[in-house]
């Protein structure tokens, strides 16, 4: 098995993160964030291990669903360097910027 790519989020992605762990932290559910970083995780080592494993949507992006959770990985792949810029995490509900 290869080694897994390097993973960096952009300040966006950063960002959202924080928005959207605030905003479950907020909810009347317990753990509720904590799981969200879970989900958000196990995500980003999935592409770590499988880069590829989602289809370009546009330009060089592609995206990948965090599981259990209405949010969407935008990403993008640099095999030269074999790093994973991660540039935001939408909410699906909402309409990116």
């Amino acid at each position: 098995m290869a080694n897994p790519y390097a993973i960096k989020l952009a300040p966006d992605a950063i960002e959202d993160l924080k928005e959207a762990t605030e905003w479950y932290a907020s909810r009347l559910s317990e753990g509720l964030a904590a799981r969200f970083i879970k989900e958000v995780d196990a995500s980003l080592i999935q592409l770590a291990d499988v880069p590829s494993r989602s289809s370009i949507r546009y330009e060089n992006i592609r995206y990948t669903l965090v599981n259990k959770f209405p949010y969407l990985i935008h990403y993008e792949v640099n095999h030269t360097t074999e790093t994973i810029i991660v540039y935001r995490i939408f909410c699906t509900f909402r309409k990116p910027l």
